[in-house]
């Protein structure tokens, strides 16, 4: 079933069995690949803007997410830089890439400043939200939206238990 959906055919260097995690890593890069083709960037700050806040808190602005375009509509899955692209072009997507790693940056020096303790736990949080940046963006994706806010409270000196 899964190779049906993927549109697999029988090549050599790929077997049945690892076509499901070949797809689930390649496709986030198909279909950024797929937008950056044949989708126009709408060049709107207001919607980038929605882009970076957890969909818990732009949800209650009304807000509405159009979905991903993909070439087979039900491998759907995106990078956090697809959204990025559709709003502002190439330099949203350098936008999302400086803000993960202005956020991660942020939290680390924080973290060793303020609560060395911490500093596992904030490193695994911080890889978390890099790996997940593959399948979706982390800022407005719910659980890793809040895991962020999490991370900077208990970074900050006030933060500590």
């Amino acid at each position: 079933m899964i190779f049906a959906l993927g549109q697999g055919n029988d090549s050599k260097w790929l077997s049945k069995e690892f076509f499901w995690g070949y797809l689930y890593l390649a496709f986030p890069l198909e279909n950024f690949n797929f937008n950056v083709i044949n989708c126009l960037p709408n060049n709107s700050f207001g919607q980038f803007f929605i882009e970076i806040i957890p969909e818990i808190i732009s949800n209650k602005f009304g807000s509405v997410r159009p979905p991903v375009n993909s070439p087979v509509q039900s491998l759907n899955i995106s990078t956090a830089f697809v959204e990025g692209y559709r709003t502002l072009g190439m330099i949203g997507c350098y936008f999302i890439l400086l803000l993960i790693l202005l956020v991660s940056a942020f939290i680390i020096k924080l973290t060793y400043e303020n609560n060395k303790d911490q500093m596992f736990p904030q490193m695994c949080g911080i890889l978390y939200v890099m790996c997940m940046s593959i399948f979706t963006n982390p800022f407005y994706f719910s659980i890793t939206g809040v895991m962020i806010f999490i991370m900077l409270f208990k970074s900050l000196k006030f933060g500590k238990n």
